[in-house]
């Protein structure tokens, strides 16, 4: 399985062609990929210690790519549509439109952030994760500098989603101590 992420790094890392990388990324084949590697609780530490590098390496690459002349077009490549939850949906008024019942993500971002957060996000050979953690943090500060519209619209969902939590756990904690 590392294999294949060095391979797919790689290809990615040196593909000249816009033609040639809209084709990798096609077919959500990348992101099925990305989402099959969380969360990282699946793997046992041996497997970690191989999977983690050559993973951020491949989370990077593709960063990097958006951020190139020819990232513009494949960042609605890296994007995924899902439907939300039943508990998510309930939240929302009744009257909503669809949009509402279905949300965009980026399962690059949500790699790069789990495996930055996550306490199983180092290796053996890098034991305070500094290389594994670090390559994450640098894909997800230059998530931040890609232009693109709908990226930026995920990235910002995503800081207004973690406030929304943050404000639900002080309401929660207000609750209590009255």
């Amino acid at each position: 399985k590392a294999q294949i992420l060095q391979t797919l790094a790689m290809l990615i890392g040196n593909a000249v062609s816009p033609l040639s990388l809209t084709y990798l990324l096609s077919n959500n084949y990348v992101n099925e990929l990305i989402m099959g590697v969380l969360p990282l609780s699946q793997w046992k530490d041996h497997a970690l210690e191989e999977l983690l590098p050559p993973f951020v390496t491949l989370l990077r690459g593709l960063v990097m790519t958006l951020r190139g002349d020819g990232g513009a077009n494949c960042a609605p490549l890296l994007l995924c549509r899902r439907q939300r939850t039943a508990n998510e949906c309930d939240h929302e008024h009744e009257n909503e439109n669809e949009r509402k019942r279905s949300e965009t993500y980026m399962p690059l971002f949500h790699a790069a952030v789990h495996v930055l957060v996550s306490p199983l996000g180092s290796s053996l050979r890098d034991v305070d994760g500094s290389l594994v953690r670090t390559t994450a943090m640098n894909a997800v500060l230059n998530l931040c500098r890609v232009t693109d519209p709908d990226v930026r619209s995920i990235l910002i969902g995503a800081v207004h989603d973690d406030d929304d939590e943050d404000e639900d756990d002080v309401t929660m904690k207000e609750n209590d101590t009255s």
